[in-house]
């Protein structure tokens, strides 16, 4: 048995006090600077030293079990055995590997747009509108609800449509919770979502808000996290899916496809049944590539709104970065093909942002303050921005824009055409017809023609102005949201921008044109001119 060591202070050391067979030092003065000599003396003395010093910042020792450690901040333990991250499932009681959610190199672009009924009947009210949602970012959404979605891959973005028509009570609340039931979903396990369970929890997050009557509501969402897309169609409702070869070009559409995953939801006959109701949900999920893109369509109201032929009028606008053009453009075609209910879809499109996916494994040589400027439209007349995860957009504080804008007829008194002094009889679905060609117009001459297009047809007051001015509606603030150019007597020259138009304008760069915009005005086309 090894005799226990006498530790002496150094001033018995020198005096020669020490009787024991091992003497140890340490500083009289507690500054810890001998420690090191007491360590290498005799590490027995220190069994736990090398595993506390492993430990991760921020955890602290628990009570209950020898070696596992807990973090107050991030509610986690590390176990110092297998230097693990584990989190406590609060149900089964068990500790389980916590997932470190990734950042990957995908952006999420997306747009939707919806129709009413367009047989309006003498008497008979006319049927509503589907709800359409898009959110780029709900890792916002869940800093918001203050849930903890660490182990949820980037980008995290869903997309969906909605019901109208008969059931659009239900609709409207489905479309307003969806997203907080899907929250709530995903963070009750921290682990890795295997492609089931990430399914499951699309479907699951849609029962709640339709308490477990799904199949009533027409309802087609995706839900991208990292680069996997999990998609759900109900009853009256549909999506498309289809994975392509990431491309730089926005002038054309690479060939082939890679595969389409497409499914088309009926509602079930009467004397189907629940049981029937219930396989007539149907859902995917798929993984991307790392050079691959995918292109996505959902559907409310016309379940073949988007095949392989319209999906050629599509893609090459959700190239430009016009999701929500592309859908109109849909509903649009939809419309010509003699459907008359309440529309709705919506459009977005996933795809690598480095440009070594596009370029074969190559990194082009660019010079590094012109790559901040390029982006996947570059080969487009002109720069093009929409509602995008990932993607820069404008930093700016204070932005310049001009505009083209459309009118359209509203409930309350007559909307005026405040250029022409006449009445605006049209809808919102005319003026969204009528932009599309406007914008073809524009784009075949690369935006030459903007002014004189402005003058003819814009229904602002700055289409007044005069050569390069027209349409220019002055510059805006990120905060204060007016025009903070003023007059001499120093009064603001315009009203108070609309919410949606001031939005679009701080997620452009100089030059770019945004997707089409629809606020209470109408439908405005953005560019940022400085």
């Amino acid at each position: 048995m090894r005799p226990s060591p006498i530790v002496q202070s150094s001033k018995q050391e020198r005096q020669g006090q020490g009787t024991g067979p091992t003497t140890i030092w340490y500083s009289s003065g507690n500054s810890g600077k001998d420690l090191w000599k007491l360590k290498a003396h005799s590490p027995e003395l220190f069994p736990d030293q090398a595993a506390s010093d492993a430990v991760p910042p921020g955890f602290e020792p628990t009570t209950s079990t020898p070696g596992l450690y807990y973090n107050r901040n991030r509610k986690v333990f590390f176990l110092a055995a297998t230097r693990k991250i584990l989190w406590l499932e609060e149900e089964s009681g068990e500790y389980r590997d916590l997932y470190d959610g990734q950042s990957l190199s995908h952006s999420f672009t997306g747009g939707a747009s919806s129709l009413g009924d367009s047989l309006l009947r003498p008497g008979v009210k006319a049927a509503a509108k589907p709800k359409i949602v898009v959110i780029p970012d709900l890792h916002r959404v869940a800093s918001a609800l203050k849930a903890d979605l660490g182990h949820i891959d980037r980008p995290f973005a869903m997309l969906g449509v909605f019901g109208g028509g008969d059931c659009a009570e239900k609709a409207d609340v489905a479309a307003r919770g969806f997203h907080e039931k899907l929250v709530r979903r995903l963070e009750q396990s921290r682990s890795r979502w295997s492609d089931a369970a990430l399914s499951a929890a699309v479907r699951g997050a849609l029962d709640d808000v339709t308490l477990g009557q799904a199949e009533t509501v027409p309802a087609a969402v995706t839900v991208l996290t990292g680069l996997r897309v999990a998609a759900l169609a109900s009853p009256g409702s549909s999506f498309r899916l289809t994975l392509r070869p990431a491309q730089a070009s926005s002038s054309t559409l690479a060939p082939p496809a890679l595969s389409t995953f497409s499914s088309s939801s009926s509602s079930p006959g009467p004397s189907q049944g629940v049981a029937a109701e219930k396989l007539a949900i149907t859902s995917s999920c798929l993984t991307l590539g790392e050079t691959q893109s995918l292109f996505v369509a959902l559907t409310a109201g016309e379940t073949k709104m988007v095949d392989e032929d319209s999906e050629g009028l599509m893609a090459p606008q959700i190239l430009k970065g016009w999701p929500r053009t592309a859908s109109i453009a849909l509903l649009r075609a939809a419309r010509q093909r003699g459907a008359s209910g309440p529309l709705a879809v919506a459009c977005s499109h996933i795809s690598p942002l480095s440009a070594l996916a596009l370029s074969g494994g190559k990194e082009p040589e660019v010079p590094a303050a012109k790559r901040q400027k390029m982006g996947p439209s570059m080969s487009s007349p002109f720069f093009t921005a929409g509602t995008a995860a990932g993607s820069g957009g404008g930093k700016a504080d204070q932005v310049r824009l001009r505009q083209i804008l459309l009118r359209c007829v509203a409930p309350g008194p007559p909307v005026l055409d405040p250029v022409r002094r006449k009445q605006v009889k049209r809808g919102q679905e005319e003026a969204e017809a009528e932009m599309l060609r406007i914008l073809a117009e524009l784009e075949s001459d690369g935006l030459s023609s903007f002014q004189k297009v402005c003058r003819e047809v814009s229904e602002c007051p700055s289409a007044l102005k005069g050569g390069e001015l027209a349409g220019d509606i002055g510059w805006l603030d990120r905060t204060k949201g007016v025009d903070i150019q003023q007059d001499k007597s120093k009064v603001a020259v315009r009203p108070q921008v609309p919410a949606a138009v001031l939005k679009a304008a701080f997620e452009l760069g100089v030059g770019e044109v945004h997707d089409l915009v629809t606020s209470d005005l109408g439908v405005h086309l953005l560019q940022r001119t400085a």
